[in-house]
């Protein structure tokens, strides 16, 4: 019975052992906004993630890596024109989430080709090897203004207004 329990107990941590060496990596998925959405200058977006074998602890009162538990840390959010290397982006420059409770950002004042990357880093700002990174493009669009449309209504009826002067001024020379 002894030889039982003995090898019993090797067995049990040859098991923990093996699922602490292979443990899933951290992934992140960006649920919102979706590939290619358009948003307006400064339009309110969304951003909803989902994670997997990852736990999000609180980055405030634990600045180093989690105990524990090598898949716990928060995620990095970077805003960035899509033309931007993912390499260059800078930690300390980041928005920090906490969870994956949807939060709200607005979109750059600037039209243009932007990109939003989520990144999972430990608690004191170190990424994952492989990194656990998610990317989403999207386009800001400047909006049609109503100056425009007075801008273009004004010349509209100009135009109009050209017309009936060309088709009063036959009748009266006729």
């Amino acid at each position: 019975m002894k030889k039982f329990i003995v090898l019993f107990l090797f067995v049990l941590s040859y098991v923990f052992v093996f699922s602490y060496v292979y443990a899933q990596e951290p992934a992140v998925v960006i649920i919102s906004p979706t590939e290619g959405q358009q948003f307006a200058e400064e339009e309110e977006i969304t951003v909803s993630i989902q994670v997997e074998d990852f736990v999000f602890v609180n980055f405030k009162d634990y600045r180093e890596p989690f105990p524990g538990n090598d898949n716990a840390g928060h995620a990095h959010l970077w805003v960035v024109p899509v033309e931007t290397e993912t390499s260059a982006l800078n930690h300390d420059d980041a928005r920090q989430l906490a969870g994956t409770t949807p939060v709200k950002i607005t979109a750059p004042q600037k039209g243009g080709e932007y990109k939003m990357v989520v990144e999972l880093t430990q608690n004191h700002h170190a990424p994952y090897d492989p990194p656990a990174v998610a990317q989403a493009d999207f386009s800001v669009k400047k909006p049609f203004s109503s100056s425009a449309y007075f801008v273009y209504g004004g010349l509209a009826l100009f135009v109009v207004l050209i017309m009936l002067a060309f088709i009063f001024a036959k009748r009266r020379f006729k």
